[in-house]
């Protein structure tokens, strides 16, 4: 079956996800798929304010974030505590600036905007086991 059989339809909308262009208690879920991690801990505290916002009642939130296990290589430039830019090498090059979490952080980085239900690590390698995907699933609910 595909979507068209199934009579289901979308609307996209292009916005900022610092400015959702959405009313308050819109939506019963929010999925960030690696996308908030490219944000700086500022914009991401405004970034979950704004998804709390859309959020209705008890609304769950899924994030999927790289931790700060994540391979990075030897070439890098450090911005501040967990935040980087010129990555050469591995998964994050050339993807411009980097934000990681640490699991010890997720309370103090999420937990002013919501509960957090789980919170789970996802780690593979490749070339070998030496470059080291490692990224932390969130599942939180709207406070």
């Amino acid at each position: 079956m595909n979507a068209y059989m199934e009579g289901l339809n979308a609307k996209l909308i292009i916005g900022d996800i610092i400015n959702l262009p959405y009313e308050d208690n819109f939506f019963d879920a929010v999925i960030d798929l690696e996308c908030i991690y490219s944000n700086n801990l500022i914009n991401s505290q405004t970034i979950f304010n704004e998804i709390n916002r859309v959020l209705k009642p008890k609304g769950k939130f899924y994030s999927r974030t790289f931790s700060n296990n994540q391979f990075l290589g030897k070439d890098y430039t450090v911005l501040a505590e967990n935040e980087y830019t010129n990555i050469k090498e591995g998964p994050l090059t050339n993807k411009g600036f980097v934000r990681l979490t640490s699991k010890n952080d997720i309370e103090s980085i999420y937990g002013s905007s919501f509960n957090i239900l789980s919170v789970d690590e996802l780690d593979a390698t490749s070339e070998n086991g030496t470059i080291k995907t490692s990224e932390l699933i969130i599942i939180a609910e709207k406070k």
